[in-house]
């Protein structure tokens, strides 16, 4: 399989053929050193972002992303999966405020499996060992979501009171449709990392209030 280094330079190569183009040439229209070039070409370097934008514009390509992530700066585009076309299909029948508290859950499901470190608790955290429940997130249609959403964090404020401010910005701030949105992933995030509770609540939460007021 092709490493990125080797993608790179495969396309760059093919890209100076169809031109004609030497490697001295691409470097005198990029304004980067012929070495750099000639070790882009051999997969032994990668570019920057910067070069890659250079190497883009030198080949009246509009958008340099495709370049950034052949040298693997970016990710890969995920291959089409057979649920696709059906998603889209009913997404575009939604109205506004559930495609957003829909886009809200999948962010939340995506964001699951990694989390970045959060800065060290100033309080004492739970053993890691501790058994936490997960809250229902399917509550009764009669309850709002405000409701059920200080239901589902009264527990976990009392455990780790440094997560009340946040939680108090979202039950302030955020829209019903972003609420929905937060109850489900709350649950997302509490089973995901059961044994570090605290630092994943206020990444994720964190992030989650800085996405909807952006």
């Amino acid at each position: 399989m092709d490493t990125m280094g080797n993608k790179l330079s495969t396309w760059l190569a093919e890209q100076l053929n169809e031109r004609s183009w030497s490697a001295r040439e691409l470097a005198r229209r990029t304004n980067m050193s012929q070495t750099s070039i000639s070790r882009y070409l051999e997969g032994t370097r990668t570019p920057s972002p910067d070069a890659c934008r250079k190497i883009a514009r030198a080949f009246g390509i509009a958008n340099p992303q495709s370049v950034m992530r052949l040298a693997g700066h970016l990710p890969p585009i995920p291959e089409p999966i057979a649920e696709e076309k059906e998603a889209l299909a009913i997404l575009r029948t939604l109205p506004t405020p559930t495609r957003a508290t829909i886009l809200q859950m999948l962010r939340g499901l995506r964001s699951a499996t990694t989390y970045p470190t959060a800065p060290a608790p100033t309080l004492t955290l739970a053993e890691p060992n501790t058994q936490y429940p997960i809250p229902n997130t399917h509550p009764p249609n009669t309850q709002s979501p405000i409701s059920t959403l200080q239901d589902q964090i009264t527990p976990l404020t009392e455990q780790y009171p440094a997560l009340g401010p946040l939680f108090d910005q979202a039950i302030e701030t955020l829209p019903e449709h972003a609420v929905q949105a937060l109850i489900y992933n709350v649950q997302i995030w509490i089973s995901s990392s059961p044994k570090d509770i605290f630092t994943t609540l206020h990444r994720q939460l964190s992030d989650f209030l800085a996405t909807m007021s952006s």
